[in-house]
């Protein structure tokens, strides 16, 4: 079996540092053109934001912008606007350069739906063999054991990152699907200005987007035809 288009794609990026949420407002991001001015009127009129000293809610069509004073979350879930999401981060840290920042996450949670309701059970078993656990759980309800969730940490070839964390589960949003969620983390020395990161995601960005979808589609063909 090979892996189509995933029925629901997600990416975000993440930030820990020190932040000022009070400055990101709908308007400035319009001014600085990383969102259309109409994008920004829209937020502010439908209430679809939040800006405090301490917070910064910002919610438009493909973009999910949260920013707390010691962290900054960028989410879309239009994998149209990934190189949109990319542009709009490294545009706000272009003009807040040096925003200190310690660490960055590159994430990305695809959702398939499996064709064949043979795919599941088969990678259940290949990723996580139930032999040894039979003689310790019995399964829910006298059935088999089920798989949950299997997180896995380890190094992307061509990836500079610290490592990537791998999580493969049940998709909760796409009926008889398969999730699989990366982050890729990188760490950075105390106060690195936000712009030397920035320079790093730019060139990471397309590679551990790619990857994840990658790894789903090695994972279900290895499976499948074992």
């Amino acid at each position: 079996m090979r892996l189509g288009t995933p029925a629901i794609e997600e990416a975000s990026i993440v930030l820990l540092g020190s932040f000022n949420p009070a400055i990101l407002q709908p308007q400035w991001l319009a001014k600085q053109s990383l969102i259309r001015p109409e994008e920004a009127k829209h937020a502010e009129g439908e209430k679809n934001f939040v800006v405090t000293r301490d917070l910064a809610v910002i919610r438009l069509g493909w973009l999910d912008l949260q920013v707390l004073p010691d962290r900054f979350t960028a989410t879309t879930s239009d994998p149209s606007h990934f190189e949109t999401l990319l542009e709009c981060v490294s545009g706000i840290f272009q003009f807040l350069e040096f925003t200190p920042v310690t660490a960055m996450g590159v994430n990305c949670g695809l959702h398939w739906e499996l064709s064949d309701s043979e795919t599941w059970p088969a990678l259940e078993e290949a990723v996580a063999p139930k032999d040894m656990w039979q003689e310790l759980l019995s399964g829910p309800h006298n059935g088999p054991l089920q798989l949950t969730s299997l997180s896995l940490r380890g190094e992307r070839d061509g990836s500079p990152a610290e490592y990537v964390n791998v999580k493969v589960e049940p998709s909760a949003r796409v009926p008889q699907g398969l999730f699989l969620h990366t982050n890729e983390h990188y760490q950075f020395a105390p106060n690195t200005p936000a712009v030397e990161s920035m320079g790093i995601l730019r060139h990471n960005w397309s590679g551990a987007l790619a990857a994840t979808k990658q790894l789903a589609s090695s994972l279900i063909e290895r499976t499948t035809n074992a």
